[in-house]
């Protein structure tokens, strides 16, 4: 029996080489197909890669913003509750605040107390009071207040809505002026002014310990009126505040 090829070479009536020939190019077209074929495949999946970078990238500044919003909200919610929990510490806080007290039976004679209008006790730290009887105005004291060094060795404790003073925090300016003719009429006349300006720091007692407990600090300045026999506030910007 004759084999396949044989019989197609003789109904074509191709010769033996040209059979091969043709058997060949059929393969090499069937070859050029099949890589066509996987070649289109390819470039479809590349150009679906493409699409899909391309989008992502597109998302990225969304993506981005999205990111620095919840950020944001994140420190705005940290700052919201820090301000809570500012505001709760200083309801609880003690307030140490300055009050002028004046003798009734010797006119002149002042007592700067401390009040505790907190709700927790206060431990005194340090104490100042310094004057200047020559001023020239309300305002004559030092651009930067000079309040010294000196700090309490036994800390006296404010309750809330108690007063506290001491004999450094009291003044006889009428026994001064009484004694000084020359200040006296200077005072009166209002040629000059007799000024106060002093400090209380505090520290609250409870929370932190003792050594990591913040300076509460209270500022004060007066000013001797002679036509009311009173002290006024006075002083330069930073001669009266509490913090």
């Amino acid at each position: 029996m004759h084999s396949p090829l044989v019989i197609a070479v003789a109904l074509l009536g191709l010769t033996h080489g040209e059979m091969v020939m043709a058997t060949l190019t059929a393969i090499y077209v069937g070859l050029t197909a099949v890589y066509v074929y996987i070649s289109h495949k390819t470039l479809q999946a590349i150009k679906r890669q493409a699409d899909l970078t391309e989008k992502q990238a597109e998302s990225v500044p969304e993506q981005l913003r999205l990111a620095g919003e919840s950020s944001q909200a994140a420190k705005d919610n940290a700052a919201a509750a820090l301000l809570q929990a500012q505001t709760l510490v200083n309801s609880e806080r003690p307030w140490i605040s300055i009050q002028i007290v004046s003798s009734e039976r010797q006119p002149g004679y002042f007592i700067f107390e401390a009040i505790n209008y907190g709700r927790t006790p206060a431990e005194i730290v340090s104490y100042a009071l310094r004057w200047n009887s020559i001023a020239m105005a309300t305002d004559d004291v030092p651009e930067t207040p000079d309040y010294g060094t000196a700090v309490i060795v036994h800390r006296p404790l404010v309750v809330p809505g108690q007063r506290w003073s001491c004999g450094e925090l009291e003044f006889n300016l009428a026994h001064l002026m009484n004694h000084d003719e020359e200040l006296a009429a200077n005072i009166e006349s209002s040629r000059r002014r007799f000024i106060f300006w002093g400090r209380i720091t505090y520290v609250d007692i409870l929370g932190e310990p003792r050594g990591d407990r913040p300076i509460r600090e209270t500022r004060f300045c007066y000013w001797y009126n002679p036509l009311l026999h009173t002290l006024q506030v006075g002083g330069r910007p930073g001669y009266n505040q509490h913090t």
